[in-house]
C-alpha cells in the first residue's frame, strides 16, 4: 500500500508491507532504539485500532486495509 504522507508539507512517500510467515529472532537494535515486541493477531490490532490505542497513521492504514478489503 503506498500512502502520501501530506498533501501539500512535503512529497514524502510511504510504502506498507503485510508480511505473513514470519519467524522471530533475536533483535539487534540502534544504541539509540528501545525495542519491544508484542506479538499480536490482526483482530487484536483491529481493536486496538478502534479503541483508540493505536493511532499513529501509518499503522492504522496498515491494520484496516485487510479488514476492509
Amino acid at each position: 500500500m503506498r500512502l502520501h504522507l501530506s498533501n501539500s508539507a512535503t512529497d514524502e512517500l510511504a510504502i506498507v508491507y503485510i508480511a505473513t510467515n514470519l519467524s522471530f529472532e533475536e533483535s539487534e537494535p540502534e544504541e539509540s532504539e528501545v525495542l519491544q515486541v508484542k506479538k499480536i493477531h490482526i483482530n487484536e490490532a483491529y481493536n486496538w485500532v478502534m479503541e483508540g490505542k493505536i493511532t499513529d497513521a501509518i499503522s492504522v492504514a496498515a491494520i484496516l486495509k485487510p479488514k476492509l478489503c
